[in-house]
């Protein structure tokens, strides 16, 4: 892939119908790793919705991504995980202007990113809130 727009509509595309919640994250980043802990409540009060949690993992090797992952108990059916290679990874967050870690998107039903600011998982309710929004 040379095209960043191609690739993640190639990566969204299976979930077509359901809001994503896409998490910039890194292993090397305490502030996402911290934010991963209130991850699971969000993912309860929204359990049986159309909503995908999908991670893009930055610059992290895989033995502490799946650490990580098992760790913050990151997984489920609606639970998406993506270690890219870095030339992909670039092209994505360069899409988005993603230039913090963690940073947050939401992803409508149509496939539109439609917040590339989204609320962080420790603001618990109002995330939940701005996802419900979406599957109005």
């Amino acid at each position: 892939f040379k095209d960043g727009k191609v690739l993640f509509e190639e990566l969204i595309k299976p979930y077509k119908g359901k809001v994503i919640y896409v998490d910039f994250w890194g292993t090397w980043c305490s502030p996402c790793k911290e934010n991963m802990k209130y991850a699971k409540d969000i993912k309860n009060k929204l359990k049986d919705q159309d909503v995908v949690f999908m991670y893009f993992a930055n610059n992290s090797p895989e033995t502490s991504w799946k650490n990580v992952i098992k760790e913050m108990d990151l997984t489920g059916e609606n639970v998406i995980h993506y270690r890219l290679p870095d030339n992909q990874e670039k092209l994505i967050e360069q899409l988005f202007s993603v230039k913090k870690y963690p940073t947050y998107l939401l992803v409508n039903k149509e496939g539109k990113v439609v917040n590339i600011d989204a609320l962080m998982p420790i603001q618990g309710d109002d995330v939940v809130k701005q996802i419900t929004e979406l599957l109005k």
